[in-house]
C-alpha cells in the first residue's frame, strides 16, 4: 500500500492470509421508475473490496500507517553486540546494503569481518534509511565471496527497551491509499489494484498471543474502493 496518487515506494503489509479481491453489483443500486413506462433507468455503482488478514497486527509501524499518533522508543543504555552474523554464505557484491536487524540509528560499527578476518573500513560505510529506520553497511569496493564462519560485524548502539504509539481521540481525515495484491509465479505476476481506497474495519489485536508480530490470531481488514477511484485486474499467469 502507499498514499493515493503518489509514486512513493510501496509499503508491504508483512506475512498475510486470506487475500480475497471481490466486485459487488448490489450494494449501490439505482433504478428510476415511471408510472406509465415502468422502469427508465437501472444501473449501480460497483463495490470494490480487498479482503486481508494481517497476521502481524502488532506491529506498532503498520498501526501508525493507517492512524498515525506519535511514535516514541524508550531506550535502555549503550550495548555492544560481538560478531553478529549478517550473512553466512555467498557474495557480498559491490554497492549492496546489508543491513543489521535490531541495530539502533545510533549505531557506532567497531569491526567488520568475513571468517574472521578484518575488512578494511575504508572499503564500507554506514547507512541509514530515514523512513523504514534500518541500519545497514555498505559495500563501497568490489564483491566479498563470502567463507567459512561468514559476514559478521561488531558494533555498539542504544538498545530500544520498548515501543510506544499514542494515538488521540480526534477528528481525523481520510487517509486515502492505493492497494495491491500480487501473486507470482514463474516470474509471472497476478496484481489486482484499488487505486483509491479506504480501510473500513475494526483493526484488533489479540492478546491471546503478546509475543513476536502477535501472528497467532491477525486482525480482518477491508479496503474498500473510492469515488473516482479505480481497479486494475492484471493476469499474466494464463
Amino acid at each position: 500500500m502507499r498514499s493515493a496518487g503518489t509514486l512513493n515506494t510501496f509499503a508491504d503489509l508483512g506475512a498475510v492470509r486470506g487475500l480475497m479481491y471481490a466486485i459487488d453489483n448490489s450494494g449501490e443500486r439505482i433504478e428510476i421508475n415511471s408510472d406509465n413506462r415502468g422502469t427508465i433507468l437501472s444501473g449501480y455503482n460497483p463495490d470494490v473490496t480487498i479482503e486481508v488478514e494481517i497476521l502481524e497486527s502488532k506491529d506498532r509501524n503498520l498501526i501508525a500507517k493507517f492512524f498515525g499518533g506519535v511514535s516514541t522508543d524508550i531506550t535502555g543504555g549503550s550495548v555492544t553486540v560481538t560478531d553478529k552474523l549478517l550473512r553466512s554464505t555467498g557474495t557480498w557484491a559491490a554497492n549492496e546494503v546489508i543491513y543489521i536487524d535490531g541495530a539502533a540509528q545510533d549505531i557506532s560499527i567497531t569491526n567488520v569481518k568475513n571468517n574472521g578476518s578484518t575488512i578494511t573500513n575504508t572499503d564500507y560505510k554506514l547507512v541509514k534509511d530515514p523512513t523504514t529506520g534500518r541500519v545497514g553497511v555498505l559495500n563501497i569496493a568490489s564483491a566479498v565471496t563470502i567463507t567459512g564462519t561468514g559476514l559478521t560485524t561488531t558494533f555498539t548502539h542504544t538498545a530500544v527497551t520498548a515501543k510506544e504509539l499514542v494515538i488521540t481521540k480526534q477528528f481525523t481525515e481520510d487517509n486515502e491509499i492505493e492497494v495491491k495484491i500480487q501473486a507470482t509465479q514463474s516470474g509471472k505476476v497476478f496484481t489486482a489494484v484499488l487505486s483509491r481506497a479506504r480501510m473500513e474495519a475494526k483493526y484488533g489485536i489479540s492478546f491471546s498471543d503478546p509475543t513476536n508480530g502477535g501472528d497467532l490470531k491477525g486482525s480482518q481488514l477491508t479496503f474498500k474502493l473510492q469515488k473516482g477511484g479505480t481497479t486494475t485486474y492484471h493476469d499474466e499467469i494464463i
